[in-house]
């Protein structure tokens, strides 16, 4: 999975947003486009549910909240 940043230091800059991204289905007409996930977090060790986006298609305009599929948590051993 990309990330669109290039540390946890710049993650955890309040002006910046956790930003992933993957192709994404439109369920009105199937056009495959760039999804655009975000979190609020201060860091990815800080996630714990997939991050969710609005998505837009913009072949026939329609919008959906979508959350990222492939998204895994793992805990620290213990």
């Amino acid at each position: 999975m990309p990330r669109d940043f290039d540390s946890d230091e710049l993650a955890r800059d309040p002006a910046l947003m956790l930003r992933f991204t993957e192709n994404v289905d439109c369920p009105a007409c199937g056009q495959v486009c760039e999804g655009v996930f975000h979190d609020d977090s201060d860091s990815v060790q800080d996630i714990v549910e997939a991050p969710v986006g609005e998505q837009h298609c913009p072949a026939c305009g329609h919008r959906w909240p979508a959350a990222m599929t492939g998204w895994s948590m793992f805990s620290e051993a213990g």
